[in-house]
């Protein structure tokens, strides 16, 4: 049966509504996408809005008015939906940027601490160290340099294989 590209069917498989389903799937990936908004720039809205405006937000952050614009219409451009009413004196939140506004500051708070908790392992070191050693350099050496060592890295969990 052929009368148009659109509903054909290879193997009971109607063909438009594959289509469809793609289409849809495609549109979920981008809608992903712009969820997974740069951090960067959620984090200048925020600044932006903490601020009343852009040429605070620069001078607490330190850096400039222009690139949080940018980041913030960037944003904006993303979400589809204008996030902050800005005349020449003031800059507010819109409604939606307010309800954005209340759930990102926690959230921001937690990504934050969480990244705090990963850089606590650049610092100091910790994990586990196996040491693949022969029986004797076990009994010479490592008897006089583990305890020292361990003392000096408490995170850290020593497995010596002789």
């Amino acid at each position: 049966m052929v009368s148009g590209w659109y509903d054909e069917t290879v193997g009971g498989i109607d063909l438009r509504d594959k289509m469809v389903q793609s289409a849809q799937a495609v549109r979920n990936l981008e809608h992903t996408t712009t969820m997974a908004a740069d951090l960067g720039d959620l984090t200048a809205l925020l600044a932006v809005a903490r601020a009343g405006g852009f040429r605070e937000a620069a001078r607490a952050t330190g850096g400039s008015a222009s690139s949080l614009s940018e980041a913030v219409r960037r944003l904006e451009a993303k979400l589809g939906v204008r996030l902050l009413h800005r005349t020449t004196r003031s800059v507010a939140p819109t409604e939606a940027g307010a309800r954005l506004l209340d759930r990102l500051g926690p959230a921001l708070v937690e990504v934050e601490a969480a990244l705090d908790v990963v850089n606590g392992f650049r610092d100091r070191p910790a994990g586990t160290l196996r040491l693949n050693v022969p029986v004797s350099a076990a009994r010479l050496v490592l008897a006089r340099i583990v305890p020292p060592f361990l003392a000096a890295y408490p995170d850290i969990l020593l497995d010596v294989v002789a």
